[in-house]
């Protein structure tokens, strides 16, 4: 399986999957396309590695424009459900993930707000959250939040390596 991979400060290593890059890819934002986005699923593993697995496609029922989003929850919920089902508990939600329309994406004060919400007003596995944002070129950004930390990375797309 191939990845990328991410070595956040006080947290430790993120993998995340080509399958779920490949997915979020297909939705890069040319020309005046909208927004899109949804949400993250993966697991903890053995050695203490969180992975990234899978990458919801967005919901027929979300609203989106150029420069904003909103996502349909109850679609999300369902994502988050069967991935758990189907991976007989494995798989929990992780985060979010979206297309910004710049070359090089970083998350708006609306990314972390909505991070935040998550936080505090969700009922989640963990106590942090990832997000993972698209740019117009292909190039990502990581970050990972806390209730009190944010940490924000650009990532160099494709550093792949074996799992």
């Amino acid at each position: 399986m191939s990845v990328l991979h991410v070595d956040v400060p006080k947290f430790g290593s993120v993998l995340i999957t080509h399958r779920c890059y490949e997915l979020i890819n297909c939705y890069c934002q040319l020309d005046a396309l909208p927004e899109a986005g949804g949400s993250l699923v993966g697991y903890l593993r053995s050695d203490d590695v969180w992975v990234i697995s899978r990458a919801m496609p967005p919901s027929s029922k979300s609203k989106a424009g150029r420069f904003w989003l909103r996502r349909d929850r109850g679609d999300a919920q369902k994502f988050i459900e069967a991935a758990f089902t189907e991976s007989a508990g494995a798989l929990n939600y992780v985060g979010e993930w979206h297309t910004h329309p710049e070359p090089t994406p970083s998350p708006s004060c609306k990314d972390v707000k909505m991070m935040s919400d998550i936080l505090k007003n969700s009922q989640i596995e963990t106590s942090f959250v990832f997000g993972l944002i698209l740019g117009t070129t292909g190039s990502m950004c990581f970050w990972y939040q806390t209730n009190g930390e944010r940490w924000v990375t650009a990532l160099e797309v494709p550093v792949y390596q074996s799992v």
